[in-house]
């Protein structure tokens, strides 16, 4: 849709450039064939007043289409795709706005489309690998012994908070008691029971009022999580004293600035690293040369999840759960020794086949997979 393009904000068309490129990723690790793939941007105009003047802007010069005449063109791309490829067809959803993303993707998996959304679903799926894999470093507590601060609410955040909250549960514990492990931060400051007008998706981690705060640092000091997870596209929010509150209350404050490009991460590895005394365990939404630290990138799983729903069409949490817990299984111990959470990037390859076999299903790893092979 390309209205909400990493931390760009709305390119229009111009976000082409991003599907194309994970179609390409599929050709050549997820064993899609490039006469199976066709990467399509849904052109309802753009937000972006200088793009549209801009003389080289290929889309509609028009303000954004919104409201029922944008969700009536939606369904007519879906039906026709359905009817044109088939009903099994798998609809990979890119770089949809905030206020349509959940909302498109609760509709079109309520009507048995087999579609996904790779900014909430392969996001989450991602993270919650490398949230299993922070525990693998010494001094981190088991999932269901911390405390987790979301630091941004939108679809990426929310996305991560239900797959976090389902993992719990499948540790033992209640809906509640999951949910009462998740904080959410988002610009008005904690969602807390007393603010009005809370959207479902946040509502369901509210909290009580007295735990109301518009500032990160007191919220992190009142709360004491053990996890910081950023996706709000606030540049440097992890400032100083936030990284140093995360480590007073903790030996190894798991800390995660998930928002890229780098411009828009809410802190570095260095400066993690730094202003924590070496205690952070960090990962980035960013590659970053300079550091050893881990990217959770969509990339090592958007694969696996796209070839597994033409093999096993719907998505459910147990799948994307399978998906995160097989990735963090295969980090190696030279990996966990400088302290990454998620296998290298550079693995990409060489994981797929085993993630595929998680999302449907198959457990037995020696038998053949006829569907890594083109035909």
């Amino acid at each position: 849709d390309g209205e909400r393009v990493l931390g760009l904000g709305d390119l229009g068309v111009h976000g082409m450039g991003i599907v194309t490129g994970k179609s390409d990723i599929y050709c050549a690790y997820g064993a899609v064939t490039p006469q199976s793939i066709l990467p399509v941007s849904l052109d309802v105009g753009c937000t972006n007043a200088a793009f549209r003047k801009d003389v080289f802007y290929l889309g509609a010069r028009s303000d954004r289409l919104r409201g029922d005449m944008y969700t009536a063109f939606v369904d007519e791309f879906m039906a026709a795709v359905a009817s044109k490829f088939g009903p099994s067809t798998v609809v990979h959803f890119e770089d949809f706005g905030r206020s349509n993303a959940l909302a498109l993707l609760d509709r079109y998996q309520s009507r048995s489309y087999n579609v996904f959304n790779d900014d909430i679903e392969a996001t989450s799926c991602v993270t919650l690998a490398a949230l299993v894999g922070s525990t693998l470093q010494r001094g981190v507590p088991p999932l269901e012994r911390q405390r987790f601060l979301f630091f941004g609410a939108g679809q990426a955040g929310i996305g991560i908070a239900n797959l976090l909250s389902f993992a719990l549960r499948r540790k033992g514990m209640s809906d509640k008691e999951a949910r009462d492990r998740i904080w959410l931060f988002d610009s008005k400051g904690l969602v807390t029971l007393g603010r009005s007008n809370i959207p479902q998706s946040k509502a369901r981690y509210a909290k009580p009022g007295e735990y109301s705060s518009k500032s990160l640092q007191e919220s992190i000091r009142s709360i004491r999580p053990t996890t910081l997870i950023g996706a709000a596209s606030v540049p440097h929010a992890f400032n100083q004293s936030v990284i140093r509150s995360m480590a007073e209350s903790n030996d190894r404050p798991v800390i995660f600035s998930l928002s890229n490009p780098s411009q828009r991460a809410e802190c570095s590895a260095t400066d993690a690293t730094e202003w924590s005394s070496g205690a952070a365990v960090f990962a980035s939404g960013t590659p970053d040369p300079t550091a050893k630290a881990s990217t959770v990138n969509n990339a090592l799983v958007f694969p696996a999840i796209g070839k597994g729903l033409t093999l096993s069409p719907g998505i459910t949490d147990e799948k994307l759960l399978s998906v995160s817990l097989e990735l963090s299984s295969m980090l190696t111990s030279r990996e966990i020794r400088r302290g990454q959470v998620l296998p290298d990037v550079s693995r990409l390859g060489s994981i797929q086949s085993k993630l595929i076999d998680a999302f449907c299903g198959h457990t037995d790893s020696t038998k053949g997979r006829p569907w890594m092979k083109y035909d």
